[in-house]
């Protein structure tokens, strides 16, 4: 019976930890090529709260943006959690939900609400620990991906976190991405 309740509990916790993320609204992106970890993503209009996260002080920016989403904001109002939760240079952000098109201004002059454009994005996706070392590592490698399939990366890099810090590392699903245009040189062609 021990054997039963451990290989049972064992099973909750695995399927629980790549599971939270879906519990969350997330962008509706759309895949315009993959290929194994890689892949071109269509992403529509965003609307972020963000607020600057020097290193080292990743708890205290989160901590600033969901203070905001549970009603530090002017309408003192309640919006769901969404992710992922974005990370680019010094800065973290929250895609706000869809449905909320007028966000309330936030109470704390460090959060910021910002509108980002639709674009596509390269990106590789990995588990375990999402840390700007990690995935930076994986940046050359995606940018020259990227160009073999007809697309420049402009743009510095973002950090895509998708689960809580408790999933289990192996099960967390973290991406960097790099934002795209077509190159010249496959417009030319067109």
């Amino acid at each position: 019976v021990l054997r039963q309740i451990t290989l049972f509990s064992l099973c909750v916790l695995v399927s629980g930890c790549g599971l939270s993320r879906n519990l969350y609204e997330s962008p509706n992106t759309r895949r315009v090529l993959t290929e194994g970890s890689q892949a071109i993503l269509a992403v529509p209009e965003l609307v972020l709260v963000e607020t600057p996260c020097p290193e080292g002080e990743r708890n205290d920016a989160f901590r600033r943006l969901f203070d905001y989403i549970q009603g530090k904001n002017e309408a003192d109002y309640k919006i769901d959690m969404t992710v992922p939760v974005l990370m680019r240079g010094n800065r973290m952000a929250f895609v706000l939900p869809r449905a909320l098109t007028q966000p309330p201004s936030p109470k704390d002059e460090q959060v910021t609400i910002r509108r980002v454009p639709a674009r596509w994005v390269a990106v590789h996706r990995f588990s375990g620990s999402s840390s700007w070392s990690r995935a930076l590592r994986q940046q050359e490698g995606l940018a020259n991906w990227a160009e073999k399939h007809g697309y420049e990366s402009p743009a510095s890099p973002t950090l895509a976190v998708y689960d809580p810090p408790w999933t289990l590392p192996i099960f967390r699903r973290n991406e960097l991405q790099i934002r795209v245009v077509r190159s010249s040189t496959q417009l030319a062609e067109k």
